[in-house]
């Protein structure tokens, strides 16, 4: 958690309502996608990728709920170890602010 607050001013004990924690376990155990180590959170066929992803009308990252968004395996460009689709979340949250990301990681450098 100390991590996190380094990058957003007002992570304080007081603002966070809750924690759940899952291990790969845990998701492994409840997302058939992921047992024996899948990390791509559905499959890496055309139906599922670019537009589709996760569904067709929701691959911008946003959602159909105003100030929530996607992120993770299941939406574009897919699972691994890329952190392409966070980073594709954040570009799309931060554009929605009146803001850039490469601003944001020029002021962080």
């Amino acid at each position: 958690m100390q991590h996190l607050r380094k990058f957003v001013s007002n992570l304080t004990d007081a603002n966070i309502k809750g924690m759940h924690i899952h291990s790969p376990l845990d998701i492994a155990g409840r997302n058939i996608n992921n047992l024996g180590g899948n990390c791509w959170g559905g499959r890496e066929i055309e139906s599922q990728a670019g537009k589709y992803r996760p569904v067709l009308g929701w691959a911008s990252h946003r959602s159909p709920l105003k100030g929530l968004y996607l992120t993770g395996a299941s939406t574009h460009p897919g699972g691994a170890v890329t952190g392409l689709p966070g980073k594709n979340a954040a570009t799309v949250i931060l554009d929605d602010l009146g803001r850039s990301i490469n601003e944001i990681v020029s002021a962080k450098t």
